[in-house]
């Protein structure tokens, strides 16, 4: 009975470690696959991305752009919240003067409604201290990216993007949201 009680725990001990090896087999699979799914979703973007870029590329290669040889593409509006929103846009320069560098600024101009009330928003306000983030210097191509706030409560219908240099707008953009 001994004899066949010690063979039993030995064969239970034996079964415990093969149920511990492939629950930690399956632990470490479980968390390759958890990290494969992540690096999946960060391609997938990354791609999305691309694509994106490249289409813009290719509709300014394709000669859809303004008399300035200036073009903004991509404009995108995103929500923060409490009033704060992000805005990103690609500025182009093509044709003839895509060798000088380009030196202005961009005007942000929304359409807020509050309430019953609408008004238009400008963005740098004269006097602004912050008023350096729109300053934009570029050769080729610029990504931009800031931040701009309304009044909390307050949305945002429609925001037109300009780029100036010498006091003239050389091209626009707006999205309605």
């Amino acid at each position: 009975m001994r004899e066949r009680i010690t063979r039993l725990e030995s064969e239970l001990e034996s079964a415990r470690k093969v149920a511990n090896a492939s629950e930690s087999r399956l632990r470490i699979e479980s968390t390759s696959q958890e990290q494969l799914t992540a690096q999946i979703r960060t391609l997938e973007e990354e791609n999305t991305h691309l694509k994106s870029d490249l289409a813009t590329f290719e509709s300014l290669a394709g000669g859809q752009v303004g008399n300035s040889g200036l073009a903004i593409s991509r404009l995108q509006i995103l929500p923060l919240g409490d009033g704060q929103y992000r805005y990103r846009l690609l500025l182009a320069q093509t044709g003839e003067k895509k060798d000088k560098e380009f030196n202005g600024m961009i005007q942000l101009f929304a359409t807020v409604q509050q309430g019953a009330e609408t008004a238009m928003m400008q963005f740098p306000v004269a006097g602004d201290p912050a008023a350096s983030q729109y300053q934009v210097s570029f050769r080729y191509f610029r990504r931009l990216e800031g931040t701009f706030k309304v009044a909390s409560g307050a949305r945002i219908q429609r925001v037109e993007v300009r780029l100036i240099q010498g006091g003239a707008v050389k091209a626009s953009q707006s999205v309605m949201l």
